[in-house]
């Protein structure tokens, strides 16, 4: 059969195009690095990098499995690169010449580490104005048994219900009175559950419930506005897979908020790691002085408190439910 009853694939080349096309422009450009940093290489790779995750789960585990690691080496890589970008930019505007200087040089032995990897990998080498890294991808994905269009969306669906519960068991045995290990990890893993309904291409859309009472408070404006809460439209003549919209917006809503806290955190930390490194006395103190930021457990106290909401009104079982 043609691919075109084979929408993995299909999915799959959508972003590696988008990709492909921002390496290209990248080599004519002094700073490549500086470039795809600046014009958001990072969503491409995290939309192949959920892709690579669902599809092991389908078939040709140890051929997705090689993809996920290529794409998550270099999405690690700029997301070091962001990092550093942050604290960097924060202690500009903030008038702080030994602050920028300090992350300015982290940021640019991160710059170093991803251009490394771009050219390590082939990422910007090219052949016949194509990039060779992504050809070799393309090649790969030719070779894997993709299912049809009339049997992917019942193994996708099974996939999403056994992720559901999976991550319903991992977050509720997560200990959150720990930053990284506890409220961290949340985060990142619930928000793949986002990134999966995103990246597949329309398959997954939203079904009014008329938003349920007991979840109203999760549905607030920028909630409900948020540009990952609107799906991209189904293609004619696939089937769709429907979630209730309040279920969704009630997983955007907890995404957002652990995530406003972890930057309130990584602040804290990535300051008084500056202020450490500089043998400031009473380092923890200072930081917080200069961040304006509240100790760091009540942080951790307040992301525990919604997290643990989240889970109470089992959202992630509901999800499960809504593909079973």
């Amino acid at each position: 059969m043609g691919n075109q009853t084979k929408p993995g694939i299909e999915r799959f080349e959508k972003y590696l195009q988008r990709l492909e096309q921002l390496l290209l422009a990248a080599n004519a450009q002094r700073e490549p690095v500086v470039y795809l940093f600046e014009n958001d290489m990072r969503t491409p790779l995290f939309m192949l990098e959920g892709l690579a995750r669902i599809y092991r789960k389908l078939h040709n585990e140890k051929s997705f499995e090689k993809l996920l690691e290529k794409f998550k080496e270099l999405e690690d890589a700029l997301g070091a690169v962001d990092y550093f970008s942050a604290w960097e930019r924060w202690g500009r505007e903030n008038n702080l010449p030994a602050v920028t200087k300090y992350f300015a040089k982290h940021k640019q032995e991160a710059n170093q580490e991803f251009e490394k990897i771009l050219h390590k990998r082939d990422w910007l080498d090219t052949k016949d104005y194509q990039i060779k890294r992504i050809e070799k991808i393309r090649k790969r994905l030719q070779k894997a048994d993709w299912l049809t269009s009339q049997e992917e969306p019942a193994a996708i669906k099974k996939f999403f219900n056994e992720t559901c519960l999976s991550l319903s068991e991992k977050c509720g045995a997560l200990d959150l009175t720990l930053l990284e290990d506890g409220i961290h990890e949340f985060r990142r893993s619930v928000r793949w559950l986002s990134i999966y309904a995103q990246c597949l291409n329309g398959l997954i859309q939203l079904q009014d419930d008329n938003l349920q009472s007991t979840l109203s408070h999760y549905l607030n404006q920028e909630v409900v506005e948020s540009p990952f809460n609107k799906m991209p439209e189904s293609e004619a003549g696939h089937s769709v897979l429907s979630v209730r919209r309040s279920l969704f917006y009630a997983l955007s809503y907890i995404i957002a908020e652990t995530g406003r806290l972890k930057d309130e955190g990584q602040k804290l930390e990535a300051i008084t790691e500056y202020l450490h490194d500089q043998k400031e006395s009473s380092y923890e103190v200072k930081a917080r002085e200069l961040t304006g930021v509240r100790p760091l457990p009540q942080i951790v106290q307040a992301a525990a408190q919604k997290i643990q909401e989240f889970l109470n009104h089992k959202i992630l079982e509901q999800l499960a439910e809504d593909f079973k």
